[in-house]
């Protein structure tokens, strides 16, 4: 896949989040250009026509950076692996694209801060704190964009955002924006990690690791059962 492809399906399938529609190249050449690296929309319009087939590592890092995409994906070879994920990638940003229209992601962050806590503090993560540990991981996303995401006041997220929260929680990113099946298999794992509450508990959890998702299901639920009907050990 061109270069010129690439440029092209990012404008098609990463939509502004204001007004949910694609991004005009003027638009593009403005964001990127007040981010810090001039590019013009002449220059944009050459490369999506293929009239220009390379770009400099400044500006790719400034395309990338706009459409919340690995730089690899706009310099990627045309050798097997390297086309592979470019494949993957847009495979992801057709999902992200789908799941923003669903509005499914602000349903699945808000059972991920409910469900995973802060492992420093032991509480629920407030969105200061987990856009403060995404972006210091290497993805930039403020306090109020988060706190938007998860409210559903700002629909649109930017692939490298969603994954940064799914690194976060330790979940794949495909639980952000797949399917029900995926969302079902993810949260019945979640399940299990939070009925865990001590070293014989967590024995028998890894043990249940080759059963289906019902059976981790009805695991989880006696586990946590239980657990409750323990006394207190000193």
């Amino acid at each position: 896949m061109s270069l010129s492809a690439r440029l092209t399906f990012l404008f098609q399938h990463v939509l502004n989040p204001a007004d949910g529609k694609p991004f005009s190249i003027r638009e593009v050449s403005a964001a990127i250009t007040a981010a810090g690296e001039p590019i013009t929309a002449a220059y944009l319009s050459l490369i999506s026509t293929g009239s220009r087939t390379t770009v400099s590592l400044e500006k790719a890092l400034g395309i990338a950076q706009f459409f919340g995409v690995p730089v690899q994906y706009l310099r990627a070879g045309a050798d097997e692996a390297q086309m592979a994920y470019v494949a993957r990638l847009e495979a992801q940003l057709v999902l992200l694209a789908d799941a923003v229209r669903a509005g499914q992601i602000p349903e699945r962050l808000r059972h991920l801060f409910a469900t995973l806590k802060n492992l420093e503090t032991g509480q629920p993560y407030s969105p200061g704190e987990a856009s403060a540990a995404i972006a210091a991981a290497g993805t930039p996303i403020t306090e109020q964009a988060l706190a938007e995401l998860v409210s559903g006041e700002r629909r649109w997220a930017l692939l490298n955002e969603v994954t940064g929260i799914a690194r976060l929680f330790g979940v794949p990113v495909e639980y952000l924006i797949g399917d029900e099946e995926i969302r079902e298999r993810v949260e019945s794992q979640l399940a299990l990690l939070t009925a865990m509450k001590d070293q014989q508990i967590q024995q028998i959890a890894l043990r249940a690791a080759g059963l289906d998702d019902s059976a981790r299901r009805r695991i989880a639920h006696v586990i946590e059962r239980e657990h409750g009907e323990r006394p207190n050990q000193a």
